[in-house]
């Protein structure tokens, strides 16, 4: 799938590449925007509901005790069912005065559908509206006129059915306050109805005391009193609710506002289809700008690979023009010299292969026949010498050594009957070598050798230790610049002799270590490390299973390389 899309032409691949980034730039920042348009809505949504809960919870208050006010026994009941005036204080026991009381409560409020009064002697006393049913009898317990006495004329609400509620109060003579029986009024809750029509539109309302529902302008909903006393989400029927609800007032009742979420986030309904739109217009946009963009940056690229082309063929007097000043256009100037140069080559090559003649060929090969046959060994060392010579008479002494130097590597390189040395002479011959090598680089190198002079005399194969440490050197000390140190130690143990080289440098990884030891088993003529191989392949022709080469590198820590060679019995 990549190499498909790398293989593309880079105006094709410049445009995929600014689309994606905008489709993906685009979706993120939509998302950002939607949720955080998202929270803010809600936020504010829930806000608005709770005061408006708050200002229908006043509402209702003001509208509940207006309701209680109107059911209690009046002074002005008492004297007009009282046919002497001497007796205002017993009126309440005549036969009448609980049927009169009936009636007055009655149709004293429109949402007042039935009543029932119990008085001193457990006696029940009802009515209700014209079709009516009177109060079930489960709304009654023995106990209620004790606890209702306890409420000292304050009234106490039970939940009914869906379209009613019961309050109950005590009933006491406004005239000496005595007892006389308890109420139970059964109220239409239209008469709170009222209190929510302006504001309910799609919201639902639920009035809540003590996790009891008393009204609610949706059951529908199948919410429960416990369920909503408390700012909180629930599903029905596959859609999500939310429900903010007031502090308990200081007699326990609890305005609950109920939305489905959807009507939360309504002013933002729209905000989706806006942000797509939005979204739709800025990739054609990004399309447009892409393609325009893309097109002038190739335009180059196509420019100088046309150039190319041409120039393959053989047409060098091509010459580019120049679109933009950019890393393009330099690389189209230095084609056109590049070009112009080649044509230059090839034109003095031609006028020189002119001029030339099948006699003057023979000539130089003669010639040439006569120098290589006269460079010997010989003649290098002669040449060393005077340059050697020269140096010394000018008082350039630095050049001298060098050359002493020089000659005694090429003397020691140049005697190929010599196979075995001592071990002084290697060691004399690496430091020439070290030598050589700090003239032509840079950063300091030190050389530490830690070798009894008993051991100097003994004899190991020529050219043993310079490969090491120029592995060392080159690849030990790769992008190495710092001080630098190799450390040649050597030791006798069990008529074996020991000889590690140690450098301070890059060290290896583990794939490099283990392209070393294949290269080792193999016979690699590409290998970076071929003095390394040919140290081994010697030892392995020399002393076959009595030698042992090895080596311990890790990344950053340095190399060290490992000799055991049989002890032989000339040691000085």
């Amino acid at each position: 799938m990549l190499n498909r899309f790398f293989n593309q032409t880079i105006t094709r691949k410049m445009n995929q590449i600014f689309v994606f980034i905008t489709i993906i730039s685009t979706i993120f920042s939509s998302i950002a925007i939607y949720q955080y348009s998202k929270y803010i809505s809600l936020k504010e949504s829930r806000g608005n509901a709770l005061d408006l809960s708050e200002q229908l919870n006043d509402n209702f208050e003001t509208a509940r005790k207006s309701l209680e006010e109107k059911l209690y026994i009046k002074a002005s009941f008492i004297e007009s069912s009282s046919n002497n005036a001497q007796s205002f204080e017993d009126s309440y026991k005549k036969e009448n005065f609980y049927s009169n009381l009936l009636w007055n409560f009655l149709y004293g409020d429109i949402y007042v559908e039935a009543v029932t009064i119990v008085d001193n002697d457990n006696k029940k006393w009802e009515i209700s509206v014209v079709n009516g049913s009177p109060i079930a009898s489960s709304a009654f317990s023995e106990n209620d006129a004790k606890d209702l006495k306890l409420l000292y004329g304050r009234c106490d609400y039970l939940p009914y059915d869906n379209n009613h509620i019961l309050i109950r109060r005590a009933l006491y003579s406004p005239i000496d306050t005595s007892y006389v029986g308890y109420g139970v009024f059964l109220i239409n809750t239209d008469y709170f109805s009222a209190i929510f029509e302006s504001s309910r539109g799609t919201k639902n309302f639920a009035i809540v005391k003590n996790n009891l529902l008393y009204f609610a302008t949706n059951y529908d909903l199948k919410v429960s009193g416990k369920m909503i006393t408390e700012e909180r989400n629930f599903w029905y029927q596959d859609k999500n609710y939310y429900v903010s609800s007031t502090v308990p007032d200081e007699d326990g009742w609890i305005i609950s506002c109920i939305m489905s979420t959807s009507q939360l986030t309504e002013s933002i309904q729209y905000l989706p289809y806006m942000i797509l739109a939005i979204s739709i217009f800025s990739l054609i946009i990004a399309y447009i700008i892409s393609f325009f963009v893309t097109r002038r940056i190739t335009a180059g690229v196509n420019n100088l690979a046309y150039g190319y082309q041409r120039a393959a063929r053989g047409a060098l007097d091509i010459k580019l023009s120049v679109i933009d000043e950019d890393e393009v256009g330099e690389m189209t100037i230095l084609f056109n010299k590049m070009v112009e140069e080649i044509a230059t080559l090839i034109k003095e090559v031609k006028e020189q292969e002119h001029l030339k003649s099948e006699a003057l060929i023979r000539q130089m090969e003669f010639q040439y026949n006569a120098l290589q046959s006269q460079l010997n060994p010989h003649f290098l060392y002669n040449s060393l010498e005077i340059i050697n010579s020269s140096a010394k008479m000018e008082g350039n002494y630095a050049i001298s050594e060098v050359v002493c130097t020089l000659g005694r590597l090429l003397r020691v390189a140049m005697e190929t009957n010599v196979k075995m040395v001592p071990l002084s002479d290697e060691l004399a011959y690496t430091k020439d070598y070290l030598e050589i090598y700090k003239l032509t680089h840079s950063g300091e190198v030190v050389l530490d050798i830690n070798v009894e002079d008993d051991l100097l005399g003994v004899e190991v194969p020529k050219l043993l230790l310079e490969p090491l440490v120029e592995n060392a050197l080159i690849h030990g000390f790769k992008g190495v610049n710092d001080f630098r140190i190799i450390t040649i130690d050597c030791f006798v143990d069990s008529q074996l002799i020991y000889i590690q080289i140690q450098d301070n440098g890059i060290g290896m990884s583990e794939e490099e270590i283990n392209n070393l030891q294949n290269s080792l088993q193999l016979d690699d003529s590409n290998s970076a490390h071929i003095g390394v191989e040919s140290v081994y392949k010697r030892l392995k022709i020399l002393y076959g299973k009595r030698c042992d080469f090895s080596f311990v590198s890790e990344k950053g820590n340095g190399t060290v390389f490992t000799l055991q060679l049989p002890l032989k019995e000339n040691i000085v």
